[in-house]
């Protein structure tokens, strides 16, 4: 199972078109599920009208979009993605709070490297880290894989776009 983080939903279009590719027999594809942030949700809403009235329709996010993943902060999924939700095979919804206490623990966990690089080598410390879009695909992961028992569930790591001063304030 693959967990694939979804903004407008150009990563999750290339991601259908290569194992449709690879894996033409749709048996032998592994399973894709979207991951996105609640409040910036339009895939998991199109998804969802989808499986609904087997018709595909771009919902958009009614309101303010949800900013705090800004890499993942759309209104409308895009066309491409909205091509691919058919083969998509569920979805997870992953809440602000939940990202918030998953990037913290991911930079408690590389802190100390990171402050080692920068003393000794005088490197951004900021350069390469993973920004919190990217944290919802292991989010999601991670609480899909508690319902999946006995399955393999893997997620992409994507985007290194930080917001510095998220990062001072949730490692405040």
């Amino acid at each position: 199972i693959l967990v694939v983080p979804v903004g407008g939903g150009g990563l999750l279009a290339g991601i259908m078109k290569a194992l449709r590719t690879i894996y033409p027999d749709a048996n032998a594809r592994p399973e894709v599920v979207l991951a996105q942030l609640e409040g910036a949700d339009s895939a998991v809403q199109s998804w969802q009208y989808f499986k609904k009235h087997n018709q595909l329709k771009a919902v958009p996010v009614v309101g303010d979009v949800n900013a705090f993943a800004d890499g993942a902060a759309v209104r409308t999924i895009g066309a491409h993605g909205l091509q691919a939700l058919p083969y998509v095979s569920d979805t997870v919804l992953v809440t602000n709070s939940q990202l918030a206490n998953g990037y913290k623990r991911y930079l408690d966990s590389i802190y100390m490297n990171l402050m080692e690089v920068y003393a000794n080598h005088s490197v951004d410390p900021f350069f390469g880290l993973q920004e919190p879009a990217s944290m919802i695909a292991d989010v999601a992961a991670y609480q899909y894989a508690q319902r999946q028992h006995g399955k393999t569930v893997i997620h992409l790591k994507t985007g290194i776009n930080v917001n510095q001063e998220l990062v001072e304030q949730l490692l405040g």
